[in-house]
């Protein structure tokens, strides 16, 4: 694949443009380049969240993992290939400040309201982070698929 580098480029805008986290909200976890010779391997893992109320939070991770040669050619500086692994998670977090939140009868009625109330919310979030994920998954193959047109013209 040629230039496969600039798709690193491309995730952080395909999260801030067209999938709209704020950029406050995109967080580079690990960026790893190591050189080994002429071929260059880059890794990355990018986290974008998105608060959806006072507890929970949709957490998207994405993983890249590059192996580079330069070529040189014309507008083709790398070629290489690219693997890409993306997943969505639900988190839901509650405070364990007060005696009161860390007691057994706290705990007890949380599960209920989980079970009970909240599942329905819950299962509403898991839906809306499939389809964002379904989201970005197609618009870096609308890159990928773009990619050998931009180099050519």
């Amino acid at each position: 694949m040629p230039n496969p580098q600039q798709l690193y480029h491309e995730i952080k805008n395909i999260l801030a443009e067209r999938v709209v986290f704020s950029e406050a909200n995109i967080d580079e976890k690990l960026y790893e380049h190591v050189k080994l010779g002429e071929s260059e391997n880059i890794k990355s893992i990018i986290e974008a969240y998105r608060y959806k109320d006072k507890f929970t939070r949709i957490t998207y991770k994405i993983n890249i993992d590059m192996k580079l040669k330069p070529v040189h050619k014309g507008d083709i500086k790398f070629v290489g290939d690219v693997n890409i692994t993306m997943g969505a998670t639900v988190e839901t977090e509650y405070p364990q400040d007060t005696p009161i939140q860390k007691s057994i009868v706290w705990a007890a009625f949380r599960t209920f309201y989980e079970k009970a109330i909240y599942k329905d919310v819950r299962e509403g979030y898991k839906a809306e982070a499939s389809r964002k994920l379904l989201m970005m998954k197609n618009e870096v193959q609308s890159f990928f698929d773009l990619l050998p047109k931009m180099v050519k013209g």
